[in-house]
């Protein structure tokens, strides 16, 4: 008999270690997912969209996403409320220096800590999409695969898709030049310069007005990395384009590192809002009033604004 207690005793002992001690705490359950792309099925979207819905979430690790502004904000949350929170999907991409995030790493920058204390003060869990562009994200939230997107400028066809909250402003319109391009000191140096904009990019109906009023030479490269070649081989004075993007461009091709702003900017006339887009066909749609209520707050505190 006192073998079999003995042996009764070590499997106890080895089952209680066998099995994984969980801790559930808020901070570990506000988490993101990866989102795979494969799991939308061809007829619901293209095989590029990240779907979002709870059954395309894979299976790789969490990525977390936590408020740093957790302990300043509100009281520890214990997992079980953490947990009957809504879900909200970000739908975002790679965009140095407001977010750095690369497939398969979690998401870092500015803007991500914005969106994280957004949700600790909203009352709501953040996950997100895959790396994904504008024009993915806007077909996700207009079916409602997705709840969030961020720095849009405003159209009709975003308005009826989402409801848009303005938060910050979008410097689309700053000028660059090469080393050895005339300076440009105010509105009337444009006259006689040729003038190169991208024909993928958005421009104030005010800009272009003031380029043509002002006598300025003006051209089109069919998309951002063509305009830039063009100032860069002198087939034109001056670049007007989007600050993040053409920055973007600048660090990925080594030829456009030459190329500067201009000392001279325009004024803040032609830097149009950019918005945070909530979908109209999201499930969480009721959360609206909340989350509008605490964008302005941070606006109000300065937190929203990535330009310097």
């Amino acid at each position: 008999m006192s073998g079999v207690r003995v042996v009764w005793f070590t499997l106890c002992l080895w089952c209680s270690a066998a099995l994984p001690v969980v801790h559930a705490t808020a901070a570990n359950a506000v988490s993101a997912s990866s989102v795979s792309a494969s799991s939308i099925p061809a007829s619901s979207a293209p095989a590029s969209f990240a779907p979002v819905n709870s059954t395309a979430i894979s299976t790789e690790p969490a990525i977390r996403l936590e408020s740093a502004n957790d302990a300043l904000t509100k009281a520890p949350l214990r997992a079980a409320s953490v947990a009957q929170l809504p879900v909200l999907i970000w739908c975002l991409d790679h965009l140095p220096p407001r977010q750095h995030y690369l497939p398969g790493r979690q998401p870092t920058g500015p803007m991500v800590e914005m969106m994280q204390e957004l949700a600790t003060r909203s009352g709501f869990v953040l996950q997100y999409t895959s790396p994904s562009p504008v024009s993915r994200c806007e077909h996700l939230l207009a079916t409602g695969k997705a709840d969030l997107v961020t720095s849009l400028l405003w159209s009709a066809q975003r308005e009826k898709a989402m409801v848009l909250l303005p938060f910050d402003e979008a410097r689309i319109s700053i000028i660059y030049r090469r080393p050895d391009s005339p300076a440009l000191h105010s509105e009337q140096d444009f006259n006689g310069h040729r003038i190169v904009l991208a024909q993928d990019r958005p421009y104030p109906k005010a800009l272009l007005n003031m380029l043509q009023t002002q006598g300025a030479q003006l051209s089109w490269g069919k998309d951002l990395d063509t305009a830039l070649a063009l100032l860069l081989y002198r087939q034109a004075d001056f670049f007007i384009g989007p600050q993040h993007y053409t920055e973007l461009a600048r660090q990925q091709n080594a030829r456009f590192a030459a190329l500067t702003t201009n000392d001279w900017q325009l004024d803040a006339s032609y830097a149009p809002k950019s918005y945070l887009g909530f979908s109209r066909a999201s499930a969480h749609l009721p959360l609206l009033p909340t989350l509008q209520q605490q964008l302005q707050l941070m606006v109000q505190q300065h937190k929203t604004h990535f330009y310097h």
